[in-house]
């Protein structure tokens, strides 16, 4: 099992997050978030929500359906099964992209919107900040309104190509 070695040097046992690694870790002001796979779940992949002690809050399922198990050993081996989950530092949404589309939620779970699917699927999404969700499909983003959808800005990046990757810099700024 995990082992917590905290301050007073006692042993505690970590709360399991779905059935295989957490990775992507995000830091949140009060908390953090980490992606997961949950075997029982059609979605798979899941964004979970902790707060500052590490204790769990919320789960949120990929706007879709995943058509493979994850790989044990080289995840990025497969392309064609992309998904991504973007929430701001502050952590009042999630936001998904799946093969069914866009969705974005509450921190308690409640829809705020969702698009169905197109014939591409988001190379990734980012949490800008707390007013902007860049959307990233082909070689175009398009930032979003995270709590109407409504588009609020659109950049074509190159004419022909794709993005592969969306990160954001430690600053910020880009």
């Amino acid at each position: 099992g995990k082992i917590d070695f905290s301050r007073d040097d006692s042993l505690t046992p970590l709360e399991k997050l779905g059935d295989y690694f957490a990775f992507k870790p995000v830091a949140l002001k009060k908390g953090f978030a980490v992606e997961g796979f949950d075997f029982d779940s059609a979605a798979g992949y899941h964004l979970y929500l902790l707060d500052e002690n590490g204790k769990f809050e919320r789960r949120f399922a990929l706007f879709g359906l995943t058509h493979r198990q994850v790989h044990r050993f080289v995840p990025n081996i497969f392309k064609e099964d992309r998904h991504s989950f973007a929430v701001p530092e502050e952590g009042t949404w999630v936001a998904s992209a799946g093969n069914l589309g866009i969705a974005a939620w509450k921190r308690d779970g409640t829809l705020l919107w969702s698009k169905p699917s197109r014939d591409e699927v988001e190379v990734g999404l980012l949490a800008l900040d707390e007013k902007t969700l860049a959307s990233c499909r082909g070689t175009s983003v398009e930032g979003l309104d995270p709590i109407t959808g409504k588009e609020l800005w659109k950049h074509d990046l190159a004419e022909t190509g794709s993005l592969r990757d969306v990160q954001r810099s430690a600053d910020g700024k880009t």
